[in-house]
Parts: structure tokens; C-alpha cells; sequence
């Protein structure tokens, strides 16, 4: 009877392990790495001023992208700065990405006969409880920010880059309106610094910090209509 109750929690132990559903304490791991022309910039960005922001291109998908880009003005603006395209002092450009690849993973429960079998003499060995596989789909989600001098922008056509943040991360949620939010929060808390390399953050999933701050940075209006946040 110990033996088989061994056994089960050994099944349940790797199903918890795989499924995520048997932990309070999962977290979203991300690596974020922010660089900053201190020449041009030696203070980093200041309360008050003016953003334009904007996709880096077309090519992805134009609601999502408008989210974002949504999402991005409201961090600024509850960051204390403004938006306005017209006489902004910084162009923001941004890009992301939510790609998928799959791995084949096999799984053997060991008998209660092989669990128990222990040193180099034990013989004895009996069909697995459970033998067999399947596919594990991980996302791996980015995003990444320049934030270019708009003066020589709008007069020159010129593109000064001032600051970069990059923020990836991996894990099994594919749904980037969620994810989207751990990528950003570390992106703000590390907004025109210079973090000198890139350095791994982690958050619960279900963080206090992220939920206050996915509410700040809402898209949405109690109509489900894009908020616009330009002066």
C-alpha cells in the first residue's frame, strides 16, 4: 500500500510539473536589458516630456499593434510624461513579437517494484505504470522600444537613437494581451536608465504589481473603445 501511494504522488508530482496547475508560486521569468546614450542624455528622460509613439512597421497585426501601442502611451502618461505627435521631443518606435516552437517530451512512471529497487545489485524490474509522450508548445514573447530625438526626426529626417529597452521571455501562455504586460512593467521600471547588461526579473503570475499596473496602462474605455491619450 505505501508502495502504490508512492507511486501516485509521483504521477501527480510530474503532472503538476507539466500542467502548472498544482503551484501558488509559478512565475513569468524575463530578461530585460535597457541602454542609454548617456552623452545625449546624461539624466535620462524627465517628468513632462512630450512622446510621439509609433509601430517600428506594418507588418503585424493592426489591432494587437494598437494595443500596444496603447498600452505604451498610457505607461508614459502614468510615468508623468506626455503625448503628442505634433510637438513631441522624443519619436518611440516599437516592435514585439509572440512566436511558438513545440518539443516532443517523454514521460515514464516507474513501477513501485523499480522505486524501491536500490543498489548495484537489484534485479528486480516491472512494466512502467505509464509510458508515453507528447508536445509541448512554448511561447517566446518580445518586445523592444527605440526612442529617437524627434527634432532631427521631423527637420532632418535623421535617426538619432537615445535609448533602447528589450524585454523577452518564454513560457507556455501564448496569449501576448496578458504577457505583454510582464514584458512592459520591467521596460518602464527601467525607462531611460542604462542597466549596464541585460538582467533576468521575475513576477507571479498573479502579482499585485502587474495587476495595478495592467489597470493603469488599460486600453480600454468602459465601452471596450481605444482610449486615446494624444493632447
Amino acid at each position: 500500500m505505501k508502495k502504490r501511494s508512492w507511486a501516485w504522488i509521483a504521477i501527480l508530482s510530474i503532472c503538476c510539473f507539466f500542467l502548472g496547475g498544482c503551484s501558488n508560486a509559478a512565475k513569468i521569468y524575463v530578461t530585460v536589458d535597457a541602454i542609454l546614450d548617456k552623452k545625449e542624455l546624461p539624466q535620462g528622460f524627465t517628468s513632462g516630456d512630450i512622446f510621439c509613439v509609433a509601430p517600428e512597421t506594418k507588418d503585424q497585426p493592426e489591432l494587437l499593434t494598437k494595443e500596444v501601442q496603447g498600452k505604451i502611451e498610457n505607461a508614459l502618461v502614468a510615468h508623468g510624461y506626455s503625448i503628442n505627435c505634433s510637438t513631441a521631443q522624443y519619436f518611440l518606435m516599437f516592435r514585439y513579437a509572440n512566436d511558438s516552437s513545440c518539443k516532443k517530451v517523454d514521460v515514464i512512471i516507474p513501477s513501485s517494484s523499480q522505486i524501491y529497487a536500490t543498489g548495484g545489485c537489484a534485479s528486480v524490474y516491472q512494466s512502467p505504470i505509464y509510458s508515453g509522450s507528447y508536445d509541448v508548445v512554448t511561447y517566446h514573447r518580445a518586445l523592444v522600444m527605440f526612442v529617437y530625438d524627434a527634432r532631427l526626426l521631423r527637420e532632418k529626417k535623421e535617426e538619432k537613437l537615445l535609448w533602447q529597452g528589450t524585454a523577452v521571455s518564454s513560457g507556455t501562455s501564448g496569449d501576448f494581451r496578458y504577457t505583454s504586460n510582464f514584458l512592459l512593467f520591467p521596460l518602464f521600471e527601467n525607462f531611460g536608465k542604462n542597466t549596464t547588461k541585460a538582467i533576468e526579473v521575475s513576477y507571479p503570475v498573479n502579482s499585485s504589481d502587474i495587476e495595478n499596473f495592467a489597470k493603469q496602462i488599460s486600453v480600454l474605455d468602459k465601452d471596450g473603445i481605444l482610449k486615446s491619450n494624444e493632447n
